[in-house]
């Protein structure tokens, strides 16, 4: 959540999903440089960790800095974004996975 409320407007809306798509990808080039550093075995297990981890630091880090309209969040809340970043870690993972798998082109 970029604005700390629902976008009204398109241009907000394009610019919040913008916002989102960088931060994940950014979070996905991480990952794929950290697990060519530890062995890929199992790395479903690893994504998950991944996504939970970067969930909770993403909790953490109003809280530490004390921002008060963002240290609140429902129960409903944590958990749709528990399970969804459990998700994305679990994708991203795989994606990986996939295309550390795929045959290469010898030149």
């Amino acid at each position: 959540m970029i604005y700390g409320d629902k976008p009204v407007t398109i241009f907000a809306t394009i610019l919040a999903l913008f916002a989102q798509l960088l931060f994940a990808g950014i979070m996905g080039i991480i990952f794929a440089y950290l697990i060519k550093l530890i062995n890929s075995r199992d790395i479903l297990f690893k994504g998950a960790i991944w996504g939970i981890g970067s969930s909770f630091i993403l909790y953490a880090v109003p809280v530490i800095f004390k921002i008060a309209d963002l240290t609140t969040t429902s129960v409903l809340t944590t958990f749709s974004h528990f399970i969804g970043t459990t998700l994305w870690g679990l994708v991203l993972a795989q994606v990986l996975h996939w295309l550390n798998d795929k045959p290469r082109i010898e030149v």
